[in-house]
């Protein structure tokens, strides 16, 4: 047959409309395979684009915090140092009032040392004067007792008519008025130095309480100088292990701040990333779209064509198709 036979123009025409066919549901199935992924893509990329806001906004959550924490921080490492500084100060000037309180203490032992030895002395006194005076009573009473007697024989003396002189027994009257003058003074003496000496106990006595209390006092005072050294102590011990806690929470902030800018970065690359898949599917959709419409254009060409096709087919086919004279020349031909 040659190229110009009927028969393999429609054959031609027939593979033809097959492939156009072919085409037409390949042509479909691609669209809607790229339509089914452009949803599919935009589904991911809206999913994308809320992951990515919410790192971001979890992010820009945390640098706040961690702001927030490092401004905290800041604030307890200043308070630390001015803690430090007082309780260090604090120190000291519990130190000095220990010392302070130590010396008084060692001042009012000694006083109260002195006081006690005085009042030693003091109740010695008293005794001797005590024991003196209680002589010179005795004395007086004597001298007085001996006064009435000379007295009694002086009047006996002068009573008695057959006695002329009583020269001795004036005389005796004369020493034992003498002696009771000597006597009195003597009390009156000893009462005086009594009198001196239970003042002195007395005043020894309150001295003696007075130190003994001060002596209590500064010993109070010791006491709580120490108690408050040990405090003090404890304070800077405390505000040092304070000190070391801010410290680390000073460089875990750092870690932390860090962090926070490593996962801003990583979140602001995602918001990126994110953005650009967002317009890149937007792009994909417009071209789809476009697509789309040329995909309809061509689907109606092709059903155009095919319909052409079809035409021309029935053409060829009654072109191709013996008429019935031939056929009843061939049949006579036979006989």
């Amino acid at each position: 047959m040659s190229s110009n036979d009927p028969r393999e123009i429609a054959m031609a025409l027939e593979d033809l409309l097959q492939e156009i066919g072919i085409w037409s549901v390949r042509a479909s199935q691609s669209l809607a395979d790229a339509s089914f992924a452009q949803r599919q893509a935009k589904e991911s990329g809206e999913r994308a684009w809320y992951h990515a806001c919410v790192v971001l906004d979890q992010a820009k959550q945390d640098q706040a915090m961690v702001a927030a924490l490092m401004t905290d921080v800041a604030t307890m490492m200043d308070q630390a140092a001015t803690g430090k500084i007082e309780a260090d100060h604090t120190l000291e000037n519990a130190e000095r009032a220990l010392q302070a309180a130590k010396g008084t203490l060692e001042v009012w032992e000694e006083q109260l040392q002195i006081a006690r030895a005085w009042l030693e002395r003091a109740e010695a006194r008293l005794a001797r004067a005590l024991a003196e005076y209680e002589a010179a009573v005795r004395a007086y009473d004597y001298a007085e007792s001996e006064l009435r007697r000379a007295e009694s024989r002086l009047n006996a003396c002068r009573n008695d008519r057959d006695r002329t002189n009583c020269d001795s027994e004036v005389r005796a009257v004369n020493a034992a008025y003498e002696a009771l003058q000597r006597a009195a003074y003597r009390l009156e003496l000893a009462r005086a130095e009594l009198a001196a000496a239970r003042e002195e106990v007395a005043a020894a006595r309150a001295r003696v309480r007075c130190c003994e209390n001060a002596v209590g006092f500064a010993t109070d005072a010791v006491n709580l100088a120490t108690e408050a050294c040990v405090e003090a102590q404890h304070a800077v011990n405390s505000i040092e292990r304070s000190q070391e806690f801010t410290t680390a929470a000073d460089q875990h902030a750092g870690f932390a701040n860090d962090a926070v800018i490593e996962e801003m970065d990583r979140a602001e690359q995602m918001t990126t990333v994110a953005r650009q898949a967002v317009s890149t599917i937007e792009e994909a959709a417009v071209r789809l779209t476009n697509a789309d419409r040329t995909e309809e254009t061509a689907q109606r060409s092709a059903r155009g064509a095919t319909h052409e096709i079809r035409h021309r087919l029935t053409s060829l086919y009654l072109l191709n198709r013996p008429d019935l004279d031939s056929l009843g020349t061939i049949g006579s031909t036979g006989d």
